[in-house]
């Protein structure tokens, strides 16, 4: 078994046997060089860790100054510095790694965890849009890119002002609505918030607004077509999910296709609202169309 020993402000790893007590100094007020000792099953583990040390170190490091002096971190959620809890442990253990000695917070936690994961799809896609490289980047090494990147106020205008992404465009489609040129996201986002607003809530509520036949039957149409929408970006939402993808052993299929397998259920009488329940039956529909789409 390969043992890993680092603290929160300095690291340094050992393949041999770990010394039964690791002191601790402190070094000022409220602060200690309290080290972790951690174990991995196997090397390729270890070496994935020990990559990933050095940097996060100095992230963990960074935010407990920011916690001493109080004044929180730019980017760090509330939960950053809660304990951690047994589900974290649990999880990291599957992945063959294990705190022997020591102790991390819930973020830490989190941030440990990351290094074995894949990149977030949203991520992927802000990081691409500012040509930030995506080699040798895990789940956590992403996302504090992303923070970075958005901790700038001009990145954050940037990053709105890019053009509208594939759903929001396909939002337009299945409402029948022709897009703007040049439309951007946050365009679009305020345009399908105040629709969705619009439609939204009890007929009877909005029933005033509404002077002839012909608004009321377009009305019951949209609302109508709404609630099959939120169940279709539902649907689209879990395909975007990486995670969600490998537990089902499927590529990413493209918008387009998730459309034509919906249409295919529906002239089975499968409703938008099944087959948001039950996502098996898109699965199933998604490789019965394209078979290639399967990783097995």
């Amino acid at each position: 078994m390969q043992l890993v020993i680092f603290t929160k402000r300095r690291i340094r790893t050992r393949v041999q046997n770990c010394p039964d007590e690791i002191p601790r100094k402190a070094t000022k007020k409220n602060e200690s060089n309290e080290k972790l000792r951690i174990s991995c099953v196997s090397k390729s583990i270890e070496k994935k860790l020990v990559a990933n040390l050095d940097w996060l170190s100095e992230e963990w490091s960074q935010a407990q100054e920011n916690k001493e002096a109080n004044n929180g971190s730019s980017f760090l959620p509330s939960w950053y510095y809660d304990e951690s809890t047994d589900n974290q442990y649990a999880y990291l253990n599957s992945l063959g790694v294990e705190i022997n000695k020591g102790k991390l917070n819930k973020g830490e936690m989190s941030d440990l965890i990351g290094i074995f994961k894949p990149i977030d799809d949203r991520n992927k896609e802000l990081l691409k849009f500012f040509k930030v490289p995506l080699t040798g980047l895990n789940q956590t090494k992403a996302r504090y890119e992303v923070n970075k990147l958005l901790s700038n106020p001009e990145n954050v205008t940037t990053w709105e002002q890019r053009p509208a992404n594939t759903l929001q465009k396909e939002f337009y489609r299945f409402f029948s609505l022709k897009a703007p040129a040049g439309l951007t996201f946050s365009e679009a986002k305020t345009f399908i918030d105040e629709f969705e607003r619009d439609y939204d809530g009890d007929f009877e509520y909005h029933l005033e607004d509404l002077k002839t036949d012909e608004q009321i039957e377009f009305f019951k149409r949209n609302q109508l077509l709404l609630e099959d929408w939120r169940n279709f970006e539902e649907i689209v939402l879990e395909f975007e999910d990486s995670e969600f993808r490998d537990s089902y052993e499927i590529k990413k299929p493209t918008i387009s296709l998730m459309r034509k397998a919906i249409a295919e259920l529906k002239k089975e009488n499968v409703t938008m609202e099944d087959a948001s329940s039950d996502i098996e039956l898109v699965v199933e529909k998604l490789l019965q169309i394209k078979p290639e789409l399967s990783k097995a």
